[in-house]
């Protein structure tokens, strides 16, 4: 059996998260659907809610390397504890 949710919100926010959400294939009823089926999976809600603030010229700096790095094979990665630890004791 289907069940109707109804919620109000402004225009402005509706249009903005109907374009973002339509930009993945979408429309507004998907992500909620979704949202919801996160809800339940993860008995939280699928998101750490804060006040974000806008991140530091240095943190960009910093993201910016690491996406390179990560481009650029320069980054390790494992895919359990064991290769982990064989890196680790190499030195």
């Amino acid at each position: 059996m289907l069940s109707v949710i109804q919620t109000r919100i402004d225009a402005e926010s509706r249009k903005r998260a109907e374009d973002i959400v339509g930009r993945m294939g979408m429309n507004l009823s998907d992500a909620i659907r979704i949202f919801i089926y996160q809800v339940i999976n993860e008995r939280a809600l699928p998101f750490k809610p804060c006040v974000g603030e806008d991140p530091t010229e240095e943190l960009k700096k910093d993201l910016i390397e690491v996406e390179d790095d990560l481009k650029n094979d320069r980054l390790a990665s494992f895919n359990d504890v064991g290769a982990l630890m064989s890196y680790l004791n190499k030195e």
